[in-house]
């Protein structure tokens, strides 16, 4: 089955991949598009570390969580 992702969640995706890490949509945008429900917020995880992450998207705006 594949799930349709907005473009801006495939651009992040995709930089992260390109960049070496691995890296998915995870949690309730996930049930929610399995269950036919739009998405109200999308959750990425990656193997990158906080600091490698914002170094893949340096100068961009980024919302900072589970830093601890």
């Amino acid at each position: 089955m594949r799930l349709k992702l907005p473009p801006k969640v495939i651009r992040i995706i995709r930089v992260l991949q390109e960049n070496g890490f691995e890296a998915y949509a995870v949690g309730g945008c996930v049930r929610d598009l399995l269950r036919g429900v739009p998405p109200h917020d999308w959750d990425i995880c990656t193997s990158a570390r906080p600091e490698e992450t914002k170094g893949c998207f340096a100068g961009q705006r980024m919302l900072e969580t589970g830093l601890k």
